[in-house]
């Protein structure tokens, strides 16, 4: 008869070391959940952090805006005390111009050198047209510093008529 061979047969050996693997990857298994746990504690940490963080720069970038804002509106300003400073400027020139049309409403220029300085002052006055165009200067400051000089010009009849009879440019 053949012979077989013969092993040694020890019960209950392959359920002792299944049960002393399952422990031992049980136990890993617990030590890996446990970290992964950790991990996700200082993950929801340091997402807070964030929010704090950025809540920070929020609030720093619209304390940057406000100055910002500030800055462009002293910046209009100063822009509209220029335009009125160099409009005044411009007015100063035709000082006399101007009292010859407020003092005789029938007043007409005598020579070529005063029609080219009647023209010259009707510009002045364009360029406050556009000035209040441009939002540079309001109506309330037209009418406040040349309300007076647009009434004269008006009442003028030989500049009402002279500048009525000019094609719109």
């Amino acid at each position: 008869m053949p012979r077989t061979a013969s092993y040694p047969r020890r019960i209950g050996s392959d359920s002792l070391a299944t049960a002393a693997m399952t422990e031992t990857l049980g136990a890993d298994l617990q030590t890996w959940a446990n970290i992964a746990q950790i991990a996700g504690t200082l993950g929801i940490i340091a997402a807070i952090v964030g929010l704090f963080l950025a809540q920070g720069q929020l609030r720093a970038s619209v304390e940057a805006t406000e100055k910002q804002t500030e800055q462009l509106t002293a910046s209009v300003k100063a822009t509209r005390m220029q335009t009125l400073l160099a409009l005044d400027d411009a007015f100063s020139r035709y000082r006399k111009l101007r009292d010859c049309i407020r003092l005789d409403t029938s007043w007409q220029p005598a020579s070529d050198e005063e029609s080219v300085y009647l023209r010259r002052y009707l510009s002045v006055l364009d360029r406050v047209a556009l000035a209040l165009h441009d939002d540079l200067i309001d109506p309330k400051t037209v009418e406040t510093a040349y309300g007076t000089s647009l009434e004269h010009v008006a009442r003028n009849v030989w500049v009402r008529d002279y500048v009525g009879g000019k094609p719109d440019v």
